[in-house]
């Protein structure tokens, strides 16, 4: 495992995350992508990968083991995980045990990626391994996921009946490179993150319809914690939704030229934010003070700039990796908020 963040001076790692791996292998494919480099992952990481894909099946950590259904399970009292990690006293606000939908998505996006490394690598055993388990993963996520009724992803499942929670975490199941929804799905997971959760800032953390929302991030630090996960808008999670549009070009054929006209319209919109004059108050106040802004639709590791484009972002923990990757053939129906 990876911890959730690196401590200061000699202080004890703290590993409460079932994120923070996965997002590793995102970061590897990413890397990959970019620079084209196997013979790195053939010499220094390959061997690492597979043997955290062994330990999530043997099971680690705060009950993060792979199910019997192929999909990763984690939870223990009194323990936050996900990134939805507030926490008051003995009291975590969203403690999402079970089984989490961006932690799936992660996890077979994780599986897809490994496979792909296997096959180009030549381990024909490692390439059946790997695809047979992300062929499990999705053949039982779709069933116990899916909301036909509402159209949307279910936020986390538990044996019980599941917490149809309307939250930005079922974009990213439509937004990693690979993903177990098909187009239908996916453009009406994006119809509904757009409806409810969208705004000119970023996502909310909750739906404004659902009865534990929280509109406002104000009052003492119990207070704001317990608002922290459960409205608030978050800006990291902007990036997902021009991944989303870009993969919506794979059903509308857009043109390369579209793709240059979105990245104008991120910038201007970001302009707009910098110049926000609430924006100083907003981050000594709101949840961008913990330093989630950043540069929405590209992707970047923990630095602030990323191929010449200054970004708003510094990581607040290593868990999350942040998207500043800049695409190009990105369809023209655009976001009103990039408008």
């Amino acid at each position: 495992m990876l911890p959730n963040g690196f401590p200061d001076s000699g202080e004890t790692p703290e590993y409460n995350t079932v994120d923070a791996t996965l997002w590793f292998f995102e970061a590897i494919r990413a890397y990959l992508a970019y620079t084209g480099d196997l013979e790195f992952l053939r010499k220094d990481l390959y061997s690492t990968l597979t043997d955290i894909v062994s330990w999530h099946v043997r099971g680690t950590r705060f009950g993060i083991k792979v199910d019997s259904d192929g999909l990763l399970s984690s939870g223990e009292p009194g323990v936050q995980l996900t990134w939805m990690d507030a926490k008051v006293g003995d009291w975590v606000v969203t403690p999402r045990h079970g089984t989490p939908v961006e932690i799936q998505a992660l996890w077979y996006n994780a599986l897809h990626f490994l496979e792909d490394v296997a096959r180009r690598l030549e381990d024909e055993t490692g390439r059946r391994r790997y695809g047979s388990m992300a062929a499990r993963t999705k053949q039982s996520f779709n069933p116990l996921f899916w909301n036909e009724k509402s159209g949307y992803l279910h936020d986390v499942v538990d044996g019980g009946p599941p917490d149809s929670s309307i939250r930005p975490n079922q974009i990213l199941a439509v937004s990693l490179p690979y993903t177990m929804l098909n187009s239908e799905r996916a453009k009406r997971v994006l119809d509904v993150v757009q409806q409810h959760l969208l705004t000119p800032l970023g996502l909310r953390s909750l739906a404004p319809s659902d009865p534990q929302y929280r509109g406002r991030y104000t009052g003492g630090p119990a207070s704001r914690d317990a608002a922290y996960h459960q409205g608030t808008v978050w800006p990291w999670l902007m990036g997902s939704i021009p991944h989303c549009i870009y993969k919506g070009t794979r059903w509308r054929r857009a043109s390369q030229a579209s793709g240059k006209v979105l990245a104008l319209r991120i910038q201007r919109s970001l302009s707009r934010l910098r110049a926000w004059p609430h924006l100083g108050n907003l981050r000594r106040r709101c949840a961008p003070s913990s330093g989630w802004l950043y540069c929405a639709g590209m992707e970047r590791s923990r630095t602030t700039a990323c191929h010449g484009r200054r970004c708003l972002w510094r990581p607040p923990r290593f868990a999350n990796l942040v998207r500043c990757r800049g695409r190009d053939g990105l369809v023209d129906s655009l976001p009103r908020f990039l408008a």
